[in-house]
């Protein structure tokens, strides 16, 4: 039916977009786990500390080792560089299952909108289609 020939491009659209965003959030979480394996290994960092949105000021970044992580949905808990590694590598790994469901899920509806443009064409009377090559064989 026509709404089910619009509503494949638009639910192929939007796992596109989930897929895209969580692809986002575990290349932020891999930047992540680079600065915080970087910070235990000086025990001062020179930085500059926002002040505003477009306003900063020299400071120093101490006890680079304690970090305050965010467990829940207001739980934060203090951790060390290691404990915070293992965690970020724990919603990585889980990030990376979400990342291939989604993955699987636009392989499907791609498929999806390919053989609904095929069934399409047919109905159209497209010249050229084929049925995977199924040919009907006579007797003699």
């Amino acid at each position: 039916s026509p709404s089910q020939h619009a509503a494949v491009p638009q639910a192929l659209a939007a796992d596109r977009q989930v897929l895209d965003e969580l692809t986002r959030f575990d290349d932020e979480y891999k930047e992540l786990q680079s600065v915080v394996r970087d910070l235990p290994q000086k025990v001062r960092h020179q930085i500059m500390v926002p002040f505003t949105d477009v306003a900063f000021f020299p400071g120093r970044l101490v006890h680079s080792n304690e970090l305050l992580v965010l467990l829940g949905s207001d739980l934060y808990a203090e951790r060390s560089a290691a404990q915070t590694l293992d965690l970020i590598a724990r919603r990585r790994d889980t990030l990376r299952e979400k990342i291939g469901g989604a993955r699987a899920g636009v392989d499907a509806m791609d498929s999806r909108a390919a053989a609904m443009d095929a069934v399409r064409a047919a109905d159209s009377g497209g010249e050229g289609y084929s049925l995977g090559g199924i040919t009907e064989v006579g007797d003699g």
